[in-house]
């Protein structure tokens, strides 16, 4: 049942004036996607253990699902809009305003798997019409100037913003007839729609925000003192209208802040340290109906970079340290009734370890290489289960490189490949593998007008769990995947 049918269309504009001193910036795009892409695979419960490795069952196919083209549907329709107006008072102050509107209509029919029998083929189903609105605006004003004398400089930088959110979620819930994975008989016929019973929720946010960061550079660039302050206000008001009633949250008056610190012993060379918290507005309501609240996030990042040329070499990179925190953190339950819904651990998640980057670039005779090599570990935890952090793999690593010819026959080429790799993590009740999978790229400038290229992702067609809901809603990797794609420029 899955497909891909999508439209795209988008436009920019941009108006200048006083000899560019005023900039405006319009973006428009419509996207339409009509295809169906769901948790269509499901496990061998015989081999899964819950707290363990997941395996896929043996009729769990790239060609089954739960529901076959027609009986179900995914359609949604975004339109984006913004607009940026920035200009120049004076030699050393700037403004910048922003706005931008975003609407989503989402329309869904799923027919999902809820549980695999002890026979270890039948699957209990559910039919699901499930329905999402939502609109969200959102306006920022920012004022930044800037103190430039002989041995110091000093960028400051001040703003509002106030976004605005309506998010209306429903959807009907109907238990219908099991499917034999080994022998699926796809009969079924949607019974007649008797209203949103289980969920007809409605929420409106307005988010208020005001803030000042200030860069003090001393010791001729060398020393950087960063500091910042926000002050973030929420409110909110959500109805349940199958039940009638209405709840108002009006959260407090928060402050966040971020703080840093960089300092430059050499010209290729930077030593730095960060230390923020942040409030992020989640909008909308949990599987039950009841207010998303807000994430709260707090971080400490100390880290080096460095950059180093040689001739026609040039190497750079980066390692950091980080000790994190997030509370509220979404997940996804299996509800013996509802199914699979989304709700928010208050308790949160930890996270603290390393991560490396390393760029190289080399200049040859008739074209450039550009080699890139990434590494992380770290160590998560998650204070409610004891666990580690859902969807964090302790360590990962990825190389990717690529040659561009610039001169001779094969002048205007450019062909990549690479591999990503990452340990074992936590999917919902289940830890799932990720192997190591393998990418490749080609692309060719006929001209300045013209380029043509080639992506193949995942190319030696690794099937492998990828995200595990509950047993009989479970989604593999697509296996390998190219995309073609030509590209003309004016």
């Amino acid at each position: 049942v899955h497909q891909i049918e999508q439209t795209f269309a988008g436009a920019a504009l941009t108006f200048k004036y006083f000899q560019d001193r005023l900039r405006l910036d319009m973006v428009y795009y419509n996207f339409i996607d009509n295809g169906y892409s769901y948790f269509d695979d499901f496990l061998d419960i015989n081999r899964s253990v819950v707290g363990g490795p997941a395996y896929l069952n043996v009729y769990s196919t790239p060609e089954f699902s739960v529901a076959k083209r027609g009986q179900a549907f995914w359609n949604q329709r975004q339109d984006y809009f913004n607009a940026t107006l920035t200009g120049q008072l004076t030699e050393n102050s700037n403004f910048r305003i922003y706005y931008a509107n975003h609407k989503v209509i989402d329309r869904r029919a799923l027919l999902r798997g809820i549980g695999v029998q002890s026979d270890n083929t039948t699957i209990n189903r559910q039919d699901l019409p499930f329905n999402v609105d939502n609109n969200s605006d959102i306006i920022q004003l920012e004022y930044l100037y800037k103190t430039i004398r002989s041995s110091w400089r000093n960028d400051l930088q001040v703003g509002v913003d106030a976004y605005f959110e309506t998010f209306w979620q429903r959807f009907a819930l109907y238990n219908i007839a099991p499917l034999d994975a080994s022998n699926p008989d796809y009969t079924y016929q949607r019974q007649a729609f008797n209203g949103y019973t289980f969920s007809n929720g409605r929420s409106e946010k307005r988010n208020g925000t005001y803030w000042f960061q200030d860069n003090l550079t001393l010791l001729d660039g060398k020393l950087i003192l960063i500091g910042g302050l926000r002050w973030v206000d929420s409110y909110s008001v959500n109805e349940n209208l199958n039940a009638g009633t209405s709840s108002v949250a009006d959260s407090p008056l928060v402050r966040t802040h971020r703080y840093g610190v960089v300092y430059k012993p050499t010209e290729n060379l930077s030593l730095y340290y960060a230390d923020a918290a942040n409030v992020t507005a989640i909008g909308g309501v949990n599987g039950y109906g009841d207010p998303l609240q807000n994430q709260e996030g707090v971080l400490e990042e100390f880290g080096v970079k460095f950059e180093a040329s040689y001739e026609d070499v040039n190497l750079s990179g980066s390692v950091a340290y980080f000790d994190m925190a997030n509370t509220q953190v979404q997940y996804v339950f299996n509800d013996p009734n509802l199914g699979t819904i989304i709700l928010q651990d208050p308790t949160g998640d930890t996270a603290k370890g390393w991560e490396a980057e390393l760029h190289l670039r080399k200049k040859t005779s008739n074209g450039n290489l550009n080699l890139v090599a990434t590494y992380s570990d770290m160590t998560t935890f998650r204070v409610s289960t004891g666990l580690r952090a859902l969807e964090a793999p302790d360590q990962t690593y990825s190389l990717f490189g690529k040659y561009s010819w610039t001169s001779g026959s094969l002048d205007g080429l450019t062909l990549g490949g690479g591999l990503h790799d990452q340990s074992m993590k936590l999917t919902g009740a289940y830890t799932t593998d990720f192997p190591m999978t393998f990418t490749i790229m080609g692309r060719y400038e006929i001209n300045r007008h013209w380029s043509v290229q080639l992506n193949g992702e995942n190319i030696t067609d690794e099937r492998y769990v990828a995200y595990v809901a509950n047993a009989a809603l479970t989604q593999a990797a697509p296996g390998a995947n190219y995309r073609l794609s030509v590209k003309f420029t004016w």
